[in-house]
């Protein structure tokens, strides 16, 4: 279930924060050496380790992390042998000194005589464990004011307002109430805007970016208080345009819904989704279907007996797919969550018991397609 801020707006709101900053941790797994030729070595990031031979010939993996660990100096990574469960022989595990975004590391990134088949026939694996993030810091957001003095303001004849590729149209005789009022009321792809009545001399909207960056303020003409169209009178105060981010920024996207306080069902990793759907009460073969049916007898409150019972609908077809089943209980508005998976053949659905969700008091029956995903 993911629950909505009251505060959130019924169209949706993206937010954003600054990453915090991660380093990169990289997983080496070296393998054997032949131990030919002599004095092998291993060269990464400006740094080379002579491997010591063995009399045998053989240099053990774990004897090649030994030594390229004792070996190596750089001023970018360090290198330790791992311990600790899971860990295998020949393992080491790679540290970046800073924090950061730094390029990906791959077999590629080390050379010496100790790779190939004509030298050592050694190999390294490269698994990067940690992805490294540059710290984001939050760029500041624009912003200006639109002021319609009450005074002196009541528009000659009908005009728009053009902004941001959204057009607001208003009507002869329009005062300073009913400018904002209309401007309040469009829709800015960039811009969030907030009417406030002031003391009466003015009637204001406040203009504020959606996002941090550079976005540029409007200005008088974009709004007809520059003095160039009869009866409207005001003013452009405290534009400021904002500043880029830096770094790693998480973007968050709540989508829009039906109401202010919403909560929604997820059951996509259930095998659901509602996409495809009208209603949440017709049985349909729609693959990822989501139905919430009332418990009706011995029908539908046993998962044995919600299989007989869709294996005679239309969700038993020849396509295989899967579909989430909610049967719920009217008087303690328990709700049984099933899984159900529908294979190629006929009479071959099967039914399995996710867990039960009590609404406590909102009644399932009350449920529509937008309270889902």
């Amino acid at each position: 279930i993911v629950n909505f801020d009251s505060t959130w707006n019924l169209a949706g709101k993206t937010t954003y924060a600054g990453a915090p900053a991660a380093t990169e941790v990289v997983k080496l797994i070296f393998s054997a050496s032949d131990g030919t030729p002599v004095s092998q070595t291993i060269s990464f990031d400006g740094s080379t380790v002579i491997l010591t031979a063995t009399v045998q010939g053989v240099i053990p993996a774990v004897d090649v992390a030994n030594q390229f660990v004792l070996g190596f100096t750089s001023a970018n990574w360090t290198a330790a042998l791992a311990t600790g469960p899971g860990t295998v022989p020949g393992q080491v595990t790679l540290t970046h000194t800073g924090a950061g975004d730094v390029p990906d590391l791959s077999a590629a990134s080390f050379a010496g005589s100790y790779f190939g088949a004509a030298d050592g026939n050694g190999t390294v694996n490269v698994v990067t464990t940690t992805q490294g993030v540059t710290a984001g810091v939050l760029g500041a957001l624009s912003t200006f004011a639109v002021n319609f003095t009450t005074a002196g303001t009541a528009a000659a004849a009908a005009g728009s307002f053009v902004f941001d590729g959204t057009t607001v149209n208003y009507a002869q005789g329009d005062g300073s109430v009913e400018l904002a009022a209309k401007l309040k009321a469009g829709v800015f792809a960039n811009w969030d805007t907030v009417l406030t009545a002031g003391s009466g001399a003015t009637t204001t909207v406040t203009f504020t970016a959606k996002a941090p960056g550079t976005t540029t303020p409007g200005t008088a003409p974009d709004f007809d208080v520059d003095g160039l169209t009869s009866g409207i009178v005001g003013s452009i105060t405290g534009a400021v345009t904002g500043t880029a981010s830096t770094g790693t920024i998480i973007t968050t996207v709540l989508p829009a819904g039906p109401g202010e306080g919403y909560d929604i069902l997820d059951f996509t990793k259930l095998g659901g989704d509602i996409s495809t759907q009208t209603d949440l009460t017709t049985i349909v073969s729609t693959n990822k279907s989501i139905n919430v049916l009332a418990l009706s007898g011995v029908t539908n409150d046993t998962a044995a007996h919600l299989k007989t019972m869709l294996d005679a609908t239309a969700m038993d077809d020849v396509t295989a797919s899967t579909h989430v089943v909610v049967v719920y209980n009217a008087t303690t508005n328990v709700g049984s969550v099933y899984q159900v998976a529908d294979g190629a053949g006929n009479d071959d659905t099967t039914v399995t018991l996710a867990g039960t969700i009590d609404l406590a008091d909102t009644p399932w029956a009350s449920l529509h397609t937008v309270n889902f995903v």
